[in-house]
């Protein structure tokens, strides 16, 4: 953030003269502190005063990713299902122990998979859905959510192991259940060893090389989508929640005409912000 006369100064250099990209600029650094994730603030509200200028609202779409403002949707029709209660079992096999979160789109169980004896975890669509138009691309992307996670075997990336289909017939993922805390959580609590850092940006730049090969953009990097796993006396990093990755080969014109906005804005880069088609941004 730059504020004040030095803060002028550098925008003023920096910009060189370019009025449009000043404005620009000015925004995106107004909004910088006001959203530390989707779990503070409605994330419709956040981006849409963030994107004011320049922004057909009415022509995109912006899934939320919090429990409050999924409320937002209450007024309009609705598909209800039934729950998914601790002691469903399914397909004979995982039996759900308890929800773990509630994201936007999906919702996260604990499950305790009868034939390996190991815990996994289950993601799944909400009990509740928005309206039609954006019903279907919420399923989509779940969809596409499998598929690219199918694609990639790194130890840097949480490993997709089983996929089925719940009582109501709502798709289910089955995942590796990673025990221990997210990078956000770390941050947290206090300053990071320097060597402990460097170890885990090395680490997460061989898994996201490995994402990268198989032409996979995960689009929602972020410290709350970063697991830190230890295992014998060593901690690792691994990468999750691919809800809103992209496969390079799909990107085409019709993404530049309608780009969706989707994301954590203060980890979104300028141009996916906007609406404008992203081929690189993480």
């Amino acid at each position: 953030q730059v504020e004040g006369d030095k803060g002028a100064a550098f925008l003023d250099r920096a910009c060189d003269g370019d009025a449009s990209l000043r404005r620009e600029v000015e925004r995106l650094l107004a909004n910088e502190g006001r959203v530390e994730s989707f779990l503070d603030a409605p994330a419709l509200a956040v981006v849409a005063g963030q994107a004011a200028e320049g922004l057909d609202m009415e022509k995109t779409t912006l899934p939320s990713n919090d429990r409050q403002s999924n409320d937002a949707y209450s007024s309009r029709p609705e598909i209800r299902v039934e729950p998914v209660a601790p002691g469903l079992i399914l397909d004979g096999r995982y039996v759900i122990e308890k929800e773990l979160e509630q994201g936007g789109i999906g919702v996260v169980y604990l499950a305790h998979d009868r034939k390996l004896r190991n815990r996994v975890v289950i993601k799944t669509l909400m009990e509740r859905t928005c309206a039609k138009s954006e019903r279907k691309w919420i399923e989509e992307k779940f969809r596409q959510e499998i598929e690219v996670m199918a694609r990639i075997n790194h130890p840097g990336v949480v490993g997709a192991l089983d996929v089925g289909a719940l009582p109501d017939g709502r798709t289910y993922l089955v995942m590796q259940y990673i025990p221990g805390q997210s990078l956000r959580v770390a941050i947290g609590a206090g300053k990071m060893d320097l060597a402990r850092v460097g170890g885990l940006i090395r680490q997460l730049g061989h898994a996201l090389a490995a994402v990268h090969e198989r032409n996979v953009i995960h689009r929602d990097l972020k410290p709350e989508n970063i697991l830190l796993q230890q295992s014998g006396g060593a901690e690792y990093a691994k990468i999750i929640d691919f809800g809103i990755a992209k496969v390079r080969a799909e990107l085409s014109a019709t993404d530049e005409q309608n780009t969706i906005i989707t994301g954590t804005p203060a980890y979104m880069a300028p141009e996916q912000l906007c609406g404008r088609a992203v081929t690189g941004s993480e």
